[in-house]
């Protein structure tokens, strides 16, 4: 999980998360790798550090799929999307209408169809970090979406996650499974902060339910 984060450099980042996936790599388990904003790097150079590390996932804050037309951004999209066809599979969490991101131009429904050419899985949030989305917002999403798999990345909790299971297929949780929460800690997990019965308490909710 690594941003623009002035404590720790790009490459420190991918040799911690290159000794996480060394050491605990599995058949039964997919890792994968949280860039969350990370704007100064283009899509296709997370994407190779992604393959670099030999993660099967690859999450970024925000998609950047809203670029206005004959933009560089555009022109990005458009590499990264070539490139992927010649590459291992790899699952990509975009982030729409994304916390802490200026406020969209486009309705959901329009930004929906604009990153569904480029995103495997559309990943939507509450205002913050911690947040609950709202739940009326995250119904019509799921309309628009239909198949499409959805994610929400922020504020579900043992309390509120059997309301958005009808609606969402993925659910990246931190703030719940921790004991103490320092958002000028980056919410880091250790033995002391991390609450492995909020974590089992959240599996065993998804599996009930989709049993």
């Amino acid at each position: 999980n690594h941003g623009d984060n002035r404590e720790l450099s790009h490459a420190r980042f991918m040799y911690l998360a290159f000794s996480i996936v060394e050491n605990h790599q599995a058949p039964q388990f997919k890792i994968g790798i949280n860039f969350l904003e990370s704007k100064q790097y283009t899509l296709t150079k997370l994407l190779n550090d992604t393959l670099h590390l030999g993660c099967k996932m690859l999450w970024v804050d925000n998609a950047r799929t809203e670029e206005p037309p004959k933009t560089s951004g555009v022109f990005e999209i458009e590499k990264f999307t070539d490139y992927r066809r010649t590459q291992s599979p790899i699952t990509f969490f975009g982030g729409i209408h994304f916390k802490y991101q200026t406020k969209s131009e486009y309705s959901i429904t329009d930004s929906i169809c604009r990153a569904r050419s480029v995103v495997d899985i559309m990943t939507l949030s509450g205002t913050a970090t911690g947040s609950q989305p709202d739940l009326d917002f995250i119904q019509q999403a799921s309309e628009v979406a239909a198949s499409w798999q959805l994610a929400i990345a922020s504020g579900i909790s043992i309390e509120n996650i059997s309301q958005f299971l009808p609606y969402v297929d993925n659910f990246l949780v931190a703030s719940s499974i921790l004991n103490k929460v320092d958002l000028n800690l980056h919410n880091k997990f250790t033995p002391e902060t991390f609450n492995l019965d909020a974590l089992m308490a959240l599996s065993e909710i998804t599996h009930k339910e989709n049993i």
